[in-house]
């Protein structure tokens, strides 16, 4: 591997927008929970494991030669129906009954 090769394969990540603020995100929540005292402890615990999740797709990404765009919302499979917290007509409401 070439010198050049080595670099390119470093700026990688660095070559989508999205990307690049999805690792900055990263960056901020682990230095806030560095900041945070004792709640930055949990902070780090759900940060640090999804940053190392999302580093292994970035590497996946890379090895496959596809984009390492973060992962998405399905548009397709999001609900626009608001829901009230009752149940749907079909199902019953009736209370069982104490004996």
């Amino acid at each position: 591997m070439t010198p050049r090769e080595f670099l390119e394969e470093l700026v990688y990540p660095a070559s989508s927008a999205s990307t690049v603020i999805a690792l900055t995100t990263f960056v901020v929540l682990i230095t806030l929970a560095e900041w945070a005292g004792m709640l930055g402890l949990w902070l780090m615990v759900v940060t640090v494991p999804a940053f190392l999740r999302y580093l292994t797709l970035i590497a996946e990404a890379r090895a496959e030669g596809r984009d390492a765009a973060p992962p998405g919302i399905d548009p397709s499979r999001t609900s626009t129906r608001p829901t009230s917290g009752r149940p749907s007509s079909g199902t019953s409401t009736r209370r069982p009954s104490i004996t």
